[in-house]
C-alpha cells in the first residue's frame, strides 16, 4: 500500500508506549482511543492492531491487495475512487483503487484500520511516531507517513464468515447500533472531571469560575493538549515543584487559562492543577475543533470509573464479546 499525499498529519499508531513515563517518555497512542478501539472491532483485528490516526484529512493512499478496511472517528467522507462512504462501513478494496479521506465537517481525528496487518518496526515496544521526541516511525525519528512511502502489509486470509459479519453490519438498523460507542462529537460539549489534590488550594471563587463558564478551545490543538480559552481565573504567582502529570490533567497556567494534558504531553510540569478529565470523556475532548464551546462539571472517582465501565459494556454487547 502506497501514500500518496499524507494530508495535513497521518500516522501509524497502536496503543502507545505504556510505563515509559518514569523514563521520560510520553504515552502516545491514539487520540481518540475510542474511535480506534471500534475500528479495530469493526474488522475484528486486535485491540492493539496498528491503525492510522488522520488528523484533518487529506490522507491518500493507493491500494496494491485486496483487502476490508473501515474508517471512525471525525466526521467526514470516504472515497474509494470515485465511490463515496460514509464512516462504520466495512468497506471491500481491490488492488489499484484509490482511497481517500477527506476533511472533517466536525471532529479531528479518523482512524483507518486494515484487515491486513500493518508491519512496521517497533521502537519501545510501540510504532508510534512522536515527533517531539524524534521517536517512532518508520525511521525512528518521530516523523508520522510522508508522501511515496510504502506501507508494508502482511496477508491475512478474509475467512467467508467475516464477509458474512460485514454485510450484516453494514446494514441500516446494525448502523444505528454503534451510535451508542460512538466518540459524540459537537460544536459544544459536556466534559466531567475528578478533582485533584491541588484542588483545595484554589479558592471557591476560583473553582465557580472554572466550573460555571463555557471555555472555547483555541487553535492551539495538538497530540500533547488542548488550550482554552476564556474568563481568566487568576491564581496570581504560584510557586511548586515540577511533577508527574496524567492524561487528562487540568492545567490552569499563570494568565488564569487551562491546558488539559493529552496522550503525547511532556511527563512532567509545574502549573496547578484544578483536577483530571475522566478517561470516558477524553476522547470528547480529543476530538474538539478550535471554536468549540466546553462545560466542565465535576464527578467523583467512583462516578469515573462507572463511566468507563459503561463504554466498556457497551462494546462488549454491540459486539457479542464475552
Amino acid at each position: 500500500m502506497r501514500v500518496i499525499n499524507a494530508g495535513f498529519k497521518s500516522k501509524l499508531i497502536d496503543l502507545g508506549r505504556r510505563g515509559m513515563q518514569h523514563m521520560g517518555y510520553c504515552q502516545s497512542g491514539p487520540a481518540d482511543q475510542n474511535s480506534y478501539k471500534l475500528a479495530n472491532l469493526l474488522l475484528r483485528n486486535a485491540p492493539d492492531a496498528v491503525a492510522i490516526e488522520i488528523m484533518f484529512g487529506g490522507l491518500e493512499l493507493k491500494i496494491e491487495q485486496d483487502m476490508l478496511l473501515t474508517l471512525t472517528g471525525a466526521d467526514c467522507d470516504l472515497y474509494i475512487d470515485d465511490k463515496h462512504y460514509t464512516i462504520n462501513q466495512i468497506v471491500s478494496v481491490h488492488a489499484g483503487q484509490y482511497v481517500r479521506v477527506s476533511a472533517p465537517r466536525a471532529g479531528l481525528y479518523s482512524y483507518l484500520a486494515l484487515s491486513h496487518e500493518v508491519v512496521s518496526p517497533l521502537h519501545l515496544n510501540s510504532v508510534c511516531a512522536v515527533e517531539r521526541e524524534r521517536l517512532g516511525g518508520s525511521e525512528n525519528n518521530g516523523v508520522g507517513l510522508k508522501a511515496m512511502q510504502c506501507i508494508e502489509l502482511a496477508n491475512r486470509h478474509v475467512e467467508p464468515e467475516q464477509l458474512s459479519y460485514v454485510s450484516i453490519l453494514n446494514e441500516s438498523p446494525n448502523q444505528k447500533a454503534l451510535d451508542g460507542i460512538m466518540t459524540p462529537i459537537s460544536r459544544c460539549v459536556v466534559v466531567r472531571f475528578v478533582p485533584g489534590y491541588q484542588y483545595s488550594e484554589f479558592t471557591h471563587t476560583q473553582v465557580a469560575l472554572f466550573k460555571g463558564q463555557k471555555h472555547e478551545v483555541t487553535h492551539h490543538i495538538s497530540s500533547m493538549g488542548v488550550k482554552l480559552k476564556g474568563l481568566p481565573i487568576d491564581i496570581g504567582k504560584v510557586t511548586m515543584y515540577s511533577e508527574g502529570i496524567s492524561k487528562g490533567a487540568i492545567q490552569v497556567t499563570p494568565n488564569g487559562q487551562a491546558i488539559i494534558m493529552l496522550h503525547e504531553r511532556q511527563t512532567i510540569g509545574g502549573y496547578p492543577k484544578i483536577g483530571s478529565v475522566i478517561s470516558a470523556d477524553i476522547p470528547i475532548l480529543a476530538q474538539c475543533q478550535a471554536g468549540t464551546h466546553v462545560q466542565f462539571v465535576e464527578c467523583d472517582v467512583d462516578t469515573a470509573r462507572e463511566m468507563l465501565l459503561l463504554r466498556h459494556d457497551k462494546f462488549q454487547r454491540c459486539f457479542g464479546l464475552s
